[in-house]
Parts: C-alpha cells; sequence; structure tokens
C-alpha cells in the first residue's frame, strides 16, 4: 500500500523509487519536519487569537493615556469607601471627602 500524504510521506517515496527502506536518519527529519510544522501552525493559531486582544488593550491603554494628558480623572465612585475606611480607622472621628481625584 503506497501513502500519498501524512508524516513519513517523503520517506515512503524514498522507499518506493529505489525499492530499500528509508534511513533513520530520513525518518527522524520527517519527524522532526512535522514536529516544527505542528509547532508553527500552533503559534499562527494561538497569533490570531491573541493579536485582536492585544490590540484592544494597546487601544485602551492609549485612550487612557490620552485622556489623562487633559487633565485628573474624577473618581466620585471611590468616595465612600474611602470615607468608610478611615473612618474605621480613627475611632470616634467622622470624615467627610468633597471628590477624589
Amino acid at each position: 500500500m503506497h501513502k500519498t500524504a501524512g508524516r513519513n510521506s517523503e520517506a515512503d517515496y524514498a522507499q518506493a523509487r529505489t525499492g530499500e527502506p528509508p534511513s533513520l536518519t530520513r525518518q527522524r527529519l520527517a519527524a522532526v519536519a512535522s514536529t516544527c510544522d505542528n509547532i508553527l501552525h500552533g503559534l499562527g493559531r494561538s497569533l490570531f487569537i491573541l493579536a485582536p486582544i492585544i490590540m484592544l488593550v494597546v487601544l485602551g491603554l492609549g485612550l487612557g493615556y490620552v485622556r489623562l494628558r487633559h487633565g485628573p480623572i474624577s473618581l466620585d465612585f471611590m468616595v465612600a469607601p474611602i470615607e468608610r475606611g478611615i473612618a474605621a480607622e480613627l475611632d470616634g472621628n467622622t470624615v467627610e471627602i468633597d471628590d477624589a481625584v
């Protein structure tokens, strides 16, 4: 039976052409080539999946940087937790924060 494709197709071709089995070196070379092909194919798939995520992260960081260049950002939603945290440390005292920047 003659295979037309597969892991050792080059080695099978050499055997069919010369009539003798492929050498151990040729078999190992075919196995290494197949392994390298699988690794590169997996890296390509990973890059295809990760590229959009990386681009979105870079875009978000860039937009955040530009926004901070125009001035401070008000963090009003952080006022209540900051007040509670400080008040818990200072027994009997009250704390009032107008804005968190």
